[in-house]
């Protein structure tokens, strides 16, 4: 039985006999563990939006209890916390809320703001902190990388290590302006120093796989993602980014691994699937390609990329219209791309419209473009 909903048809068409007391005890388990979790931590959310925070507390209360993974749960509370000025209770939540989800940003920006909050009421009480210590300079690189500001957060950065060069945040946030100004040799230099003086910086490891992966050095990044979900194993683009270092040393089936995961994970991001169709295009199972790509489509109707390798599939089925659907729907998205013309033109050839084909080698070329 897989679910309330087939549960439900089997009894409602008369074949009653087909349910057992097990798939409804696991049935009424599921929904009252995920789905009910769901509705608290909904809940939730809709009560922080209308400022009433004891009723936010009160439902992410039991959205946790039934679900302790909830970290929308637990981000709500902590916002309602802060709200409430019970900040060392609305730190411990928003920390719980970024261990789960580390890269999710606004859980990152709210537990900041509520630091902020807290280091200033101490300020004002005790004057324990100044302008001129590593947190402060910190703090500030972190600002100017939100800002995209990048040559000033690597000297805010910079400054923090000056005054103290055991601090592994600052080279860190350094680390992650050098990755955007694409030094990536610098930013390796920084994370090295992050992981060095914290072995279970998770966060580090993760972007020096990426700026291995920017370098091409592939077998190091995979060795960095490994790190980053050993420590951090529910997050699903950990799992998506070995697995592209997976697809370019060819190992295929590690790959497809690993977008599965990630898909798991998270079933509503276009990239995880438009990723696992590019492994088995290149395994010529072309039409599992195609049903990836469909996926990406059917949650983002403007996904570029799944059109045009749905299209690239298509045509080694020698589905040509079809193929030429998928291109034309790709230039309309990206319309400066050459070789999305070119390969537009070779289905126009395959299907004997040689003006049209003239014309895309022609557009493909004119765009830079030259097969």
């Amino acid at each position: 039985m897989a679910n309330l909903s087939d549960l439900i048809s089997d009894i409602a068409s008369g074949v009653a006999s087909k349910v057992t007391a097990n798939d409804v005890i696991k049935v009424v388990s599921d929904v009252a563990t995920g789905a009910g979790a769901k509705f608290y931590s909904d809940r939730a959310a809709k009560n922080l939006k209308l400022e009433n925070y004891d009723e936010t507390i009160a439902d992410a209360n039991k959205a946790i209890k039934l679900d302790s993974t909830d970290a929308a749960a637990y981000f709500c509370r902590g916002q309602a916390y802060a709200a409430l000025e019970r900040y060392d209770e609305a730190i411990e939540d928003l920390e719980k809320a970024v261990q789960l989800k580390p890269r999710n940003t606004d859980y990152q920006n709210a537990l900041d703001e509520c630091r902020n909050e807290l280091d200033g009421n101490e300020e004002t009480s005790d004057d324990e902190t100044s302008d001129g210590d590593a947190e402060s300079y910190v703090e500030r690189a972190k600002e100017l990388l939100d800002e995209e500001d990048y040559e000033e957060a690597v000297d805010a950065a910079t400054q923090a290590i000056e005054i103290d060069d055991e601090n592994a945040e600052a080279y860190f946030t350094r680390g992650k302006a050098y990755f955007e100004l694409e030094d990536y040799d610098a930013a390796i230099e920084d994370f090295d120093s992050a992981i060095e003086l914290d072995s279970e910086y998770e966060l580090a490891y993760y972007n020096r796989g990426k700026a291995y992966h920017k370098l091409e050095e592939y077998k190091k990044a995979v060795k960095d993602f490994s790190k980053s979900i050993k420590l951090s194993p529910e997050d699903a683009v950990t799992y998506y980014r070995r697995g592209k270092a997976y697809f370019k040393l060819e190992e295929y089936n590690k790959a497809i691994n690993d977008f599965d995961k990630a898909i798991e994970l998270d079933d509503e991001d276009t990239d995880n699937f438009v990723a696992r169709g590019r492994v088995y295009f290149e395994l010529e199972d072309y039409d599992a390609a195609i049903e990836d790509y469909d996926a990406a489509i059917e949650l983002d109707e403007d996904c570029e990329l799944a059109y045009y390798h749905r299209g690239k599939a298509n045509f080694e089925l020698e589905n040509y219209a079809d193929a030429v659907d998928d291109f034309s729907k790709s230039i309309e998205l990206s319309p400066d791309d050459g070789i999305t013309y070119y390969k537009r033109g070779e289905c126009y050839q395959a299907l004997g419209k040689k003006s049209k084909a003239r014309a895309d080698f022609a557009k493909a070329k004119e765009l830079g473009y030259d097969d």
